[in-house]
């Protein structure tokens, strides 16, 4: 089962936050979430350094992904690579991850337990 990670602003100013997350992606599948307005300019070639030498897609999705999204991000995770799901909602709706039935976590380094909600299914 992947790891849902919530892109917060912190994961790109915090060494620490950034180890952890490299070493999240070491053991396990992971889908990261983000606010695509609260990337900074440099943020996936920050990410791909991190996560380097997994590979990494964008998807702007607008809400909820539609089925052929969830099957491509399912196809993804099978294939090794980390989707990275970019919306503009801020904070993005607990549904866009929901239907993964996954655990949820923020990229921070002291993310308090259940950090965002998601509602497994």
């Amino acid at each position: 089962m992947p790891i849902v990670v919530r892109l917060r602003r912190e994961m790109f100013t915090q060494p620490a936050s950034r180890a952890r997350l490299a070493a999240t992606a070491a053991t396990h599948e992971l889908v990261l979430v983000g606010v695509h307005h609260h990337m900074p300019v440099d943020g996936m070639a920050q990410l791909r350094q991190v996560l380097a030498p997994r590979r990494t897609v964008v998807l702007f999705v607008d809400g909820i992904p539609p089925a052929v999204e969830h099957a491509l991000i399912e196809e993804l995770l099978n294939d090794g690579i980390i989707p990275v799901v970019l919306t503009g909602c801020d904070p993005p709706p607990a549904a866009l991850t929901s239907w993964l039935g996954t655990v949820c976590q923020d990229a921070a380094p002291a993310a308090p337990p259940g950090g965002c909600t998601t509602t497994a299914t």
